[in-house]
């Protein structure tokens, strides 16, 4: 199913999604300076096969509470968001249950 990426489906969700979502705005800056090479680089590990998850970015957060948060970087996210679009959700939206409202496909848990 990776063989059949598009490089146009990468940058939508980069465009549509992530730059909207991202919070670490640095983050974001460094990857737009180069945004086309870096979506083609992502395209070829994807098309390859040969992409591993990098480290996460782990962070303490105080306020409301105290807690631990994991976060991938935004080559890991795209990735990420492509396979959760394009494979897993056509895959399960047959068995997802229409009653629960984060399982619908209007919701923003879901590219539209």
């Amino acid at each position: 199913m990776l063989n059949e990426i598009k490089f146009s489906e990468l940058l939508e969700i980069y465009e549509n999604k992530l730059s909207k979502t991202v919070k670490n705005k640095r983050k974001l800056y460094y990857f737009e300076r180069n945004k086309m090479t870096n979506l083609y680089n992502i395209y070829l590990k994807m098309k390859e096969g040969n992409w591993k998850i990098e480290h996460y970015n782990i962070f303490l957060i105080y306020e409301p509470k105290c807690r631990v948060v994991m976060s991938l970087n935004i080559t890991d996210k795209i990735i990420n968001h492509y396979i959760n679009y394009k494979i897993l959700v056509p895959k399960l939206e047959k068995d997802l249950d229409f009653r629960n409202v984060a399982t619908e496909l209007g919701n923003k848990l879901f590219m539209a």
